[in-house]
């Protein structure tokens, strides 16, 4: 076919399919791992409607999408509770889609998941072979936890991404480091500061994450007799500020759209519910304290509790040097994180969600130790394999039944569309203290909210949704008159009525 080209055109062709095909041999496990992200990932985004805080958080990007990507906004009002890392990456994913919808609210999860399992092969492939860093990546996101988060419109999914993208990359600075080239130290290090910038941009708690993994690793350096001037490195400097300007420069934006006490009183008040076991007047919450470690594990189910086999001395003397360098590295990644989260009055296994990709790994030594012993390989390898095969049927399941049947019974499709046909299209929907995301993503169009019975447009009539509870008071306010439109009923089946206001 080549033979009426040129020798120096067919020969530039033939270097060109050569190169094409040592990359592709060279890459072949990151394709295998990223079609196996596929298969596990993609199913379940169109199962069910948008579940819980799905529906916050795509309804938050909603608004977004049609306004400002920085500063989050809930029915017109500045919403702080959370960064707009999430809800700018549902924006970003709805571009092709023209508006924010319930498949590209779920986008985000399922690419940032697949980012991290590739994340975990690349230190997984520093230390062991092609083969056993391919099972091990394949390994990790099997599990209830990400079984539930991949795909899902939640925050926690993007980051465990950001973490596990700032633990590879100082990972990688501090072994240039060790090696004497502290250029590419530097630069590695300012990557995982900026990989910890999206974090913070994200969900506030990734410092604490990155942070009690470094240093557990730096005291253990230091006691070992070895170098901790990766910690204190210009790229860690520099990086360190450039963050700052960053989350600054996000901060400045936010108190010019919604106020520096609107700002600081939320932020505070997120830091209070994780810190103070008496902000709600309860004592400190000793029976989760004590189950909360047995419920990440469980969590972390079928292969997070391998993880407790590497505690053992007599599994760490049988591992060579580069293991248990990656073995002090996820060590320092899970059990702080988990004490910390574990004393903190909130318990949540969401929480602890950023440490699961270094449970993975430990968990995986284990089963390679266990592996290499004779007596237990047979048991090992065939376990693996219907391990998997179940996970299949698991996920399948999940996404073929789970999903669709905890969210079908809500009617929250029905319901917005009952409240479409209801209010005009070119009406503002008006709610009071109305708290369901679902019906109002779905609803799909303006609305906001009322401060007070009172309150909303003094010249003209305009249409509200009421929960049954505040459709007296409503229509007790002197010279306002309320018209029934519609009534139904919310997610919760409780009934919700469509009014129309006019006063005079």
């Amino acid at each position: 076919m080549l033979a009426g080209l040129s020798p120096r055109l067919t020969a530039s062709l033939d270097r060109a399919a050569n190169r094409s095909l040592a990359f592709l041999r060279g890459n072949a496990n990151g394709w295998l791992l990223s079609l196996w992200c596929l298969l596990l990932f993609l199913p379940g985004i169109t199962s069910g409607t948008l579940y819980r805080t799905e529906s916050l958080r795509a309804r938050i990007a909603w608004e977004g999408f049609r306004g400002d990507w920085l500063v989050p906004t809930l029915y017109g009002d500045p919403f702080l509770t959370k960064p707009p890392g999430m809800y700018a990456a549902i924006c970003l994913a709805s571009l092709p889609f023209g508006e924010v919808t319930p498949i590209s609210a779920r986008i985000p999860s399922i690419v940032a998941a697949w980012i991290s399992v590739l994340a975990i092969h690349s230190m997984l492939r520093r230390v062991l072979s092609p083969t056993q860093a391919l099972i091990g990546a394949m390994l990790t996101p099997m599990s209830l936890l990400w079984l539930d988060k991949a795909p899902s419109a939640e925050i926690d999914m993007l980051q465990v991404m950001w973490v596990t993208l700032a633990m590879l990359a100082w990972t990688r600075s501090r072994e240039a480091s060790f090696a004497g080239q502290n250029r590419s130290a530097n630069g590695w290090w300012m990557l995982a500061m900026l990989a910890v910038t999206g974090g913070v941009l994200t969900k506030w708690t990734a410092p604490a994450f990155f942070y009690l993994a470094i240093l557990t690793v730096a005291v253990c350096d230091w006691r070992t007799g070895r170098s901790i001037r990766w910690l204190f490195s210009a790229g860690h400097l520099i990086g360190g500020v450039v963050m700052l300007i960053i989350v600054g420069a996000w901060a400045w934006h936010a108190i010019e759209v919604a106020g520096w006490d609107r700002l600081r009183d939320t932020v505070g008040a997120e830091a209070i519910q994780r810190f103070d076991p008496n902000h709600k007047g309860r004592s400190y919450p000793w029976h989760e304290t004590l189950l909360f470690p047995w419920q990440v594990f469980a969590a972390s189910l079928p292969f997070g509790p391998f993880a407790l086999l590497t505690l053992r001395q007599s599994f760490w003397l049988r591992q060579s040097d580069p293991i248990r360098g990656l073995l002090r590295i996820a060590h320092a990644w899970c059990w702080p994180n988990l004490i910390f989260w574990t004393i903190l009055p909130e318990h949540a296994v969401r929480y602890a969600f950023p440490m699961t990709p270094g449970l993975a790994i430990l968990a995986f030594l284990a089963i390679l130790d266990l592996g290499a012993r004779p007596d237990w390989s047979p048991v090992m390898r065939r376990g693996l394999m219907a391990t998997v095969a179940i996970w299949l049927g698991v996920k399948l399941a999940f996404v073929g039944y789970v999903m669709p049947d905890r969210t079908e019974k809500r009617g929250v499709v029905a319901t917005a569309q009952t409240i479409r046909d209801a209010v005009p299209d070119d009406e503002i929907l008006y709610i009071y203290r109305l708290k369901d995301e679902g019906v109002l993503f779905y609803y799909g169009r303006s609305a906001q909210r009322l401060l007070a019975p009172d309150s909303g447009p003094s010249d003209q009539p305009f249409y509200a949704l009421l929960r049954e509870p505040e459709v007296a008071p409503f229509a007790a306010v002197p010279g306002q008159h309320l018209t029934i439109v519609q009534r139904c009923n919310d997610q919760q089946g409780d009934p919700i009525t469509v009014v129309r206001i006019q006063r005079g």
